[in-house]
């Protein structure tokens, strides 16, 4: 979903000019870091909870 929005932003700011564009431009870069956390997250972690959970204590 995140990657859908970047798209679409990146296509208004092509199409759009000066403060606007800009704008755009400033959204499209604080998505992408957004976009890398979830990425490096779900990359770190898939998993790593799975041995924990469900298990019952002693």
């Amino acid at each position: 979903m995140m990657e859908e929005r970047k798209n679409l932003l990146s296509s208004m700011a092509t199409r759009g000019e000066g403060a606007y564009s800009v704008q755009q431009e400033e959204r499209i870069v604080e998505i992408k870091k957004h976009i890398n956390r979830l990425r490096e997250f779900l990359l770190s972690s898939g998993g790593s909870n799975s041995s924990t959970v469900g298990t019952p204590e002693a």
